[in-house]
């Protein structure tokens, strides 16, 4: 999927806006193989990446994006505290602990900003009267197997 749709507008107002504070910024408009090819080797020292975390759960989150090599760190983080927070929140059974956990995650990323969250994936779905069952999976696609017309 090409990420011109999303990537060039946003490269546009990044580029303005960060002109405004006297920083330059170069658009380089790389075809999807050399671009996942340079964030994969870590080239890029800003990018813009459309992706999300399969499952809404913080814990989920930081382990695939602001942790370890993974080509999915995109900032390439290496906080200690997450690290030694991550194996704990993964198998939190108690609800206010691992909430605490999460919180304690997300101030982290907050307090060092390692990269900036721009968007968060949403829809607006308009069902005929007469259909109910109506879900979505955690990762925002239309779960169709419950829909029946009433």
């Amino acid at each position: 999927m090409s990420r011109a749709a999303f990537a060039e507008p946003a490269a546009a107002l990044i580029q303005e806006a960060f002109g405004h504070i006297g920083v330059r910024v170069r658009i380089e408009k790389l075809p999807d193989p050399q671009f996942v090819e340079a964030v994969t080797a870590k080239r890029l020292p800003l990018l813009l990446e459309r992706s999300l975390a399969l499952f809404p759960a913080a814990e989920y989150f930081f382990r695939v994006f602001l942790s370890g090599p993974s080509r999915w760190n995109l900032s390439s983080w290496d906080n200690a505290e997450v690290n030694a927070l991550l194996p704990q929140a993964r198998s939190e059974t108690d609800p206010v602990r691992a909430d605490a956990i999460a919180a304690r995650l997300i101030g982290l990323l907050a307090d060092q900003v390692p990269m900036a969250l721009i968007g968060q994936p949403s829809f607006d779905v308009a069902v005929a009267r007469g259909l109910r069952g109506f879900t979505t999976w955690p990762i925002y696609y239309p779960d169709l197997r419950d829909l029946v017309r009433a």
